[in-house]
């Protein structure tokens, strides 16, 4: 994979942190991918997205709260703080068993108006694309080539994520000397 060079790491977890950081820091070399989320609205996201089965995945058990909590506290983006205000009541039980609740709504409240492009950039290319990737790479969804329905879901989403992860990966190539 490309970005394991730039990476500089044999892991994705380890580039994807190395790309989140340079993104966050420096966003002023990402002005492709920065401009194409900026006119992203709450709707387009939910649409081509499978947000409640991107959350039951990657924060599955009780165990993985903590990572669900800092998940949801990271992220400072009006548009993926409505999308988990109105996704939160499939782990609000696990939340107030360990008493991160209201951590959580006073920071959806908070950043209800903040409008932080790199974040939902990060969020979208990174921690979602790689759920997306997965899902179809490791067979847990059927490859479109075999449905005789075409345009489904998951292909829509595939579709939708490539044309921003074009966008990110010629932000890349663009300030590889830099990085």
């Amino acid at each position: 994979m490309p970005y394991k060079a730039i990476g500089s790491s044999t892991t994705d977890f380890s580039c994807h942190k190395f790309i989140k950081k340079d993104l966050i820091e420096n966003s002023a070399y990402y002005s492709l991918i920065l401009n194409r989320v900026s006119k992203i609205l709450v709707s387009e996201i939910r649409e081509n997205t499978r947000w409640i089965k991107f959350s039951q995945n990657n924060f599955s058990t009780i165990k993985k709260t903590d990572a669900f909590r800092d998940f949801v506290l990271r992220n400072e983006d009006h548009r993926l703080v409505k999308i988990a205000s109105d996704t939160l009541g499939v782990r609000e039980s696990n939340l107030k068993e360990k008493g991160y609740f209201g951590d959580v709504i006073e920071h959806l409240k908070r950043h209800e108006r903040t409008v932080n492009d790199p974040h939902l950039a990060v969020t979208l290319c990174i921690k979602y694309a790689y759920f997306a990737r997965n899902k179809l790479i490791h067979a847990e969804n059927i490859e479109s080539g075999f449905r005789l329905a075409p345009l489904n879901k998951e292909e829509n989403e595939l579709t939708w994520l490539s044309g921003m992860l074009v966008l990110l990966i010629i932000d890349l190539i663009n300030n590889c000397n830099r990085l």
